[in-house]
């Protein structure tokens, strides 16, 4: 029943839009009046201004924002606040390395099949381990690529991300081995 009310609104849309369009051409053709008097041949004959119909503008498809992920190196300090001995942080940090090596092709293959929710779900895991252990460098980034793909699927945003993520990645494994 919907698809009749969109039909019924869209003839009349072109309906409206016709009448409109005919009214408009008819409005302007140039039009000469009659010199039938003496004045009129000392003045030259007016003829009716033209009306321009306005042009419907093209709307251009917006650019799209990539995302520049300029963050600060990572930083586990948060560990030893919670109290942690420094060969716990450590663990901690080597564990979280392979957690993420063993995501990125699980979120390629995510994206390959679009499955925005699986992507959202896979970073969501990591982000959570990533933001627990440090911040800055990969959980930054982890925590602004799983807010966007909580809505957005634009697939060049994301590869953009995850890009970004295997650098980070390879950053926190220098950082940290």
């Amino acid at each position: 029943m919907n698809v009749y009310i969109i039909i019924g609104a869209g003839v009349v849309i072109l309906v409206a839009l016709f009448l409109f369009l005919n009214k408009n051409k008819s409005n302007t053709e140039v039009k000469k009046r009659p010199t039938n008097n003496a004045a009129s041949v000392k003045k030259p004959a007016r003829e009716e201004v033209q009306r321009e119909v306005p042009k419907q503008s093209v709307k251009k498809a917006p650019q799209i924002a990539l995302p520049q992920c300029n963050f600060s190196p990572f930083d586990h300090s948060r560990l030893f606040d919670m109290g942690l001995e420094k060969e716990e942080v450590s663990e901690f940090v080597q564990e979280l390395i392979p957690q993420i090596a063993s995501q990125i092709p699980l979120i390629e293959k995510a994206l390959a099949n679009s499955d925005f929710v699986q992507l959202e779900s896979l970073t969501h895991a990591i982000k959570g381990s990533s933001t627990t252990v440090g911040t800055g460098g990969v959980a930054d980034l982890l925590s602004e690529f799983n807010t966007y793909l909580k809505n957005g699927t634009e697939k060049e945003v994301i590869l953009t991300y995850l890009k970004y993520l295997k650098h980070y990645h390879a950053q926190l494994v220098k950082q940290y081995t």
